[in-house]
């Protein structure tokens, strides 16, 4: 698969500067024709790169996310809570509702609290 995207960047490098040519037999702007045609080369050839660049972006922030959800459940099971209702209700929040219930949780109580 990635030969064949090779090949097809080089299949559009080649025709464009056979364009370029052609326009230059014919007294165009052909510099104009191989600078635009190098640009979308490099375009096509970066576009894999920031896919991944992206990929690990999202991975990053993902991994920030269960951090931060893993650290408030274990806050939450080792807080001493008025009630024991209220710790179990907590816990069950934090549990159904992952990162949504973490930052209820960290602004409801944990920043509350202390």
């Amino acid at each position: 698969m990635k030969a064949l995207v090779y090949a097809a960047l080089a299949l559009i490098f080649l025709s464009s500067v056979s364009l370029a040519v052609e326009k230059a037999d014919s007294g165009g702007d052909a510099g104009l024709v191989v600078l635009i045609s190098s640009i979308m080369v490099a375009a096509f050839a970066a576009i894999p790169i920031l896919f991944i660049l992206l990929w690990l972006v999202f991975a990053v922030f993902i991994l920030a996310v269960l951090v931060f959800w893993v650290f408030m459940l274990v806050d939450c099971i080792k807080r001493n809570f008025e009630t024991e209702n209220e710790k179990i209700l907590w816990i069950l929040i934090l549990v159904l509702t992952h990162w949504i219930g973490a930052i209820i949780y960290y602004f409801m109580v944990k920043r509350k609290r202390g």
